[in-house]
This record gives C-alpha cells, structure tokens and sequence, in this order.
C-alpha cells in the first residue's frame, strides 16, 4: 500500500484517544447490557473485554510517552487504571513502567538510530544476492 505521510496524520498524532477509549468502554457496557444474557459468565466477558481495552489504553500511553507526549500518556494510563485496577499487576504495566524510566528524549534518539539501522539493513538486504532455491 502506497500512501502520504505528512505532519497531520492520523497516526502521528494522539489527540483522539480517550474519546476513542471512552467510546470502546461504552461499547462494552452496551454489549453486556444488551446481550450479555447469551454468555454462560457475563461478568467474566466483561472482565475480558475491559482487561483487553486496558491493555491497549495502557499501549497507547507507552507509545505517547516515547513521542514526548506525556500528558496523554498519563491520561491513558489512567483510564486503564479506572478500567480495570487489576492492570498494575500485567505485564503490560511492567513494559509502560519499564518505558517511563528513560526520558522521552532519549526514546526520540533511540528511534533515529533504530530507523537508521532499518534502512541501512533494507539497503544491504536488497543489494544481496538472493540464495538460490532448490
């Protein structure tokens, strides 16, 4: 897929997340009040779904914290704290804990070096010779 990355992207932002958090949550809810009945532990289903939305809420605020975005950062976290306060024993609070231990600026020149290091990589790998297949 071929398509135009410029500075207002989508997806290098993070201004619309916890709209779009808040609207998957109430999703849930909706989904459970709604057909929960058909589950044989609508209780778990929801524990379930509300651990996987805090999971990826807790992604996002690892993500914001690397692109120097901390305030979102904090708010991500926090809603995944409110979504579930079981989260702080995951691994994925670990990672974002893990992540938060070096300065954001730090990330940013960890990400020039690695993109540097891809494109070289990308380079040599397409000037190689391919191995013959038998």
């Amino acid at each position: 897929a071929v398509y135009r990355r410029h500075r207002h992207n989508m997806s290098n932002g993070f201004l619309n997340l916890l709209p779009d958090l808040n609207q998957r949550r109430a999703v849930i809810e909706r989904f459970i009040a709604d057909q929960g009945h058909r589950f044989p532990d609508p209780p778990g289903l929801r524990r379930l779904l509300e651990r996987s939305l805090a999971e990826d809420a807790l992604e996002y605020a690892r993500r914001a914290f690397v692109r120097n975005n901390v305030p979102v950062c904090e708010e991500c976290a926090t809603f995944a704290l409110d979504l579930d306060p079981q989260i702080c024993r995951t691994p994925a609070w670990a990672r974002l804990a893990r992540t938060r231990l070096v300065s954001p600026k730090v990330w940013t020149a960890l990400r020039s070096v690695r993109d540097r290091v891809r494109r070289v990589t990308d380079t040599l790998r397409a000037a190689s010779p391919r191995p013959v297949q038998w």
